[in-house]
């Protein structure tokens, strides 16, 4: 199961939210569905997200194994923590908070803009 690490911000109680809403970034950062995903705090609900041909609709093995992190500000509040690691690069490198947006890959077209470059 991938590491999950947390949303850079001010911590409010036990969650971390976004302190920059992201304003037409220049990179976006996502992962694969299954990876967006805490799988209900359940470690072997991960494994769920590799049945081939499961006997039900998809909708269910989403929302059974993999549900998506939620967000705020159009940021996931958990990513990989190998994601979560390459946005940290990025800002030590010189870009800023509002430059990068690390989002659920379902979520990609509201954050999209014409500064960002595919």
């Amino acid at each position: 199961m991938p590491r999950l690490g947390p949303v850079r911000g001010k911590v409010s109680g036990d969650t971390m939210k976004s302190p920059v809403k992201p304003q037409n970034p220049k990179i976006i950062l996502t992962a694969p569905v299954t990876e967006m995903s805490n799988h209900h705090g359940k470690i072997f609900c991960g494994f769920g997200a590799c049945i081939s041909t499961p006997p039900f609709p998809s909708w269910f093995v989403k929302g059974l194994f993999y549900p998506p992190v939620s967000q705020h500000n159009g940021q996931a509040d958990f990513a990989p923590y190998a994601l979560r690691k390459i946005e940290t690069c990025l800002l030590d490198s010189g870009f800023c908070e509002k430059e990068i947006a690390t989002v659920h890959p379902e979520k990609l077209d509201r954050v999209v803009g014409s500064e960002t470059k595919l």
